[in-house]
């Protein structure tokens, strides 16, 4: 196989900032076509690769192997289904699905095919991500007590024509944001043993009822001293740190977000360019050795690369082996459960 055919459902914001400048990023992927729905106008930023709004045209794309998905939440899992059982490999944005049982269905029916199935939850491959799980391994800050992670940002004003704020199934931050940081925190420490919500809706917009705060506490069976507390504000005109930790042996702190979905929206630099995830921010790290204190309060974070999820695709599809996946789609339906 010289290359993976692709095809990309959708044509906004996530396909063209976390997918398609990814995938033409690397070698071993080639953008074929997109299936938008509405028109046939070429997607901004990509006006080389044909469009059709026909679901059997796009399917009978030649050499086309892997489908990504970035439509609605709503219709991830019907669409899916469709391509899975046509034999196409799947990589669908999160959330993966609206239900847990839909999410089941999907998983059985790419083992029944022997396809590839993939969650795109990329906030793994962030920066500050990266940073905190290579903190942890190193124990570094002794046996890890807390973590608090948050998403927080101000927006006062409904957003038009945005299904992530109507009442759809699938909207809200619960499902955008709630679905990246619960993934997280069962990437780190496996599955939760308990879990306390409030979930609310602040803003109050007029026939909007849809999640705009959370906040989520969580217990682990493997991590028995460890309390995680998630939370996520659209209201939030200073938001609080990305990621605060604390262990036996010290804290860190890191106040900012990854450069890359800026970057990549406001033109800053393009996939591939030498500064292209490299942080401005840095992190707090202070901890004890033999009883001295040691603090470094500009602790470089790594740089963060959503590349590597595509390249964790591709040796999975060359391989045909699911198990290589980072994101395990068994992960992915634990966070909708």
């Amino acid at each position: 196989m010289d290359s993976i055919g692709t095809g990309i459902v959708g044509a906004g914001l996530s396909a063209k900032i976390f997918h398609a400048p990814f995938v033409q990023n690397n070698k071993n992927f080639t953008l074929l076509k997109f299936l938008r729905s509405g028109s046939n106008n070429s997607v901004e930023g990509y006006e080389t690769i044909p469009v059709t709004t026909n679901r059997k045209e796009f399917l009978e794309t030649k050499n086309l192997d892997l489908v990504i998905i970035t439509s609605p939440s709503s219709t991830h899992f019907e669409i899916c289904d469709y391509f899975l059982k046509n034999n196409k490999n799947v990589v669908i944005e999160k959330p993966f699905t609206i239900s847990f049982k839909e999410s089941q269905v999907l998983i059985d029916t790419a083992k029944k095919f022997n396809l590839i199935l993939a969650v795109y939850h990329n906030r793994i491959f962030d920066g500050d991500f990266i940073t905190l799980e290579n903190l942890i391994q190193r124990k570094i800050l002794g046996n890890i007590v807390e973590l608090e992670s948050n998403l927080e940002r101000f927006r006062n004003i409904p957003k038009v024509n945005s299904w992530r704020e109507s009442d759809e199934p699938g909207s809200g931050i619960l499902y955008d944001i709630g679905s990246h940081l619960i993934h997280q925190c069962i990437y780190l420490f496996g599955k939760p043993k308990s879990v306390f919500s409030i979930l609310s809706n602040q803003r109050k917009f007029e026939n909007v009822n849809s999640i705009d705060y959370f906040k989520i506490v969580l217990k682990f069976k493997n991590e028995e001293n460890l309390i995680v507390t998630l939370k996520s504000s659209m209201l939030a005109k200073i938001p609080g740190p990305r990621f605060t930790l604390h262990g036996e042996k010290g804290s860190f702190t890191f106040s900012g977000i990854d450069p890359q979905e800026p970057q990549l929206r406001n033109k800053i630099c393009k996939v591939g360019d030498e500064n292209f995830g490299v942080f401005s921010d840095y992190g707090h790290l202070k901890y004890e050795v033999d009883g001295k204190d040691i603090e470094d309060v500009n602790f470089k974070i790594t740089n963060g690369n959503y590349g590597l999820f595509y390249s964790n695709v591709y040796d999975a599809i060359i391989s045909k082996n699911q198990s290589l996946l980072k994101v395990k789609v068994e992960d992915a339906a634990l966070v909708i459960k």
